[in-house]
């Protein structure tokens, strides 16, 4: 195991440390509200925005003992959306977790349509990988894909769920930055994978250098 300590910048220092490392993903931590206002907030978009690796950002509550059995993954209506299952189905692999894919409800019907579609690519993807996975449309009342994840983490009892971050932008698919926050810090202190559009692709997790 290798250590480092840096002195400086916190935005630009985590984005040089990541380079210099040739880090495959970054873990930041959270203490609390006032630590959340100084680290995650629009800092934690600002930061994940500047490098090229995935984030995962945790509160104070320990991982299980299995690793991340549950995985949340709101699918968005946007095809970017089908970036990041690549990497949940890494983790998934990693930790032999179960996938669980949420969509809002949808009133209008070319939208319900679209979103069937982006539903159905997902489910495929996972099964056809050999990963157990569970697609749900939340109910009428609810058409905002943020509240609909936290209802399916408090059914599912997620251990981690995945969003994907624009800098400077707003996520896709309805959940915006401020969204994001409210995401970051959820009640239940579940960790967030997120990532950004411009460095999915055959992008390895897990990678092992020789």
């Amino acid at each position: 195991m290798h250590q480092s300590v840096r002195v400086g910048d916190i935005l630009k220092g985590i984005e040089m440390q990541a380079e210099e490392m040739e880090a495959t993903l970054v873990v930041m931590g959270t203490h609390g509200l006032q630590g959340l206002e100084y680290i995650v907030g629009t800092h934690a978009v600002r930061i994940v925005g500047t490098a090229d690796v995935p984030f995962i950002i945790v509160q104070e509550k320990e991982i299980s003992k299995n690793g991340y059995e549950n995985i949340i993954v709101p699918i968005e209506m946007e095809s970017e959306a089908k970036q990041k299952l690549g990497l949940v189905a890494q983790m998934a692999q990693a930790f032999e977790s179960n996938v669980h894919l949420i969509v809002p409800f949808e009133k209008d019907e070319f939208l319900r349509n679209a979103q069937a579609r982006n539903l159905t690519y997902a489910e495929g993807f996972f099964k056809q990988k050999g990963i157990h996975c569970t697609a749900t449309i939340a109910d009428k009342e609810n058409d905002d894909l943020d509240e609909a994840a936290f209802q399916l983490i408090e059914e599912k009892q997620g251990d981690l769920i995945t969003i994907m971050n624009w800098h400077e932008s707003r996520i896709i698919g309805g959940i915006g930055t401020d969204d994001t926050q409210d995401i970051i810090i959820n009640k239940d202190m579940v960790p967030i994978l997120i990532m950004n559009p411009k460095m999915i692709g055959n992008f390895d997790l897990f990678r092992t250098k020789v």
